[in-house]
C-alpha cells in the first residue's frame, strides 16, 4: 500500500526540516534500543526488522546494527 510521501520540496516549502535518510533513522533508533533494552540478542533482532523494513542493503545493516564491527573491517 502506497500514500503520499512528501518530497524535499514539499518539506522546504511547508518551513519543515528534511526527512533524514533511512540509514540515518536505524541509526538513531538503534541508539535507542541499546539504550533502553539490555538483551543484546533482542537489540539485534529488533535493529534487524526495522532495517529490512526500511529496506535497507546488508551493508548498511551491518554498519548501523553493529558499528563495532565495521570499525574493526575499516582498520584492517
Amino acid at each position: 500500500m502506497q500514500g503520499y510521501r512528501p518530497r524535499e520540496r514539499d518539506h522546504r516549502a511547508a518551513g519543515l526540516p528534511a526527512p533524514m535518510a533511512p540509514e540515518e533513522r536505524l541509526r538513531r533508533a538503534a541508539m535507542v534500543v541499546r539504550t533502553l533494552i539490555n538483551d543484546q540478542a533482542v537489540q539485534a533482532r529488533l535493529i534487524e526488522r526495522a532495517a529490512v523494513r526500511a529496506g535497507l542493503t546488508r551493508d548498511a545493516i551491518d554498519r548501523v546494527a553493529r558499528p563495532d564491527r565495521s570499525r574493526e573491517r575499516a582498520g584492517r
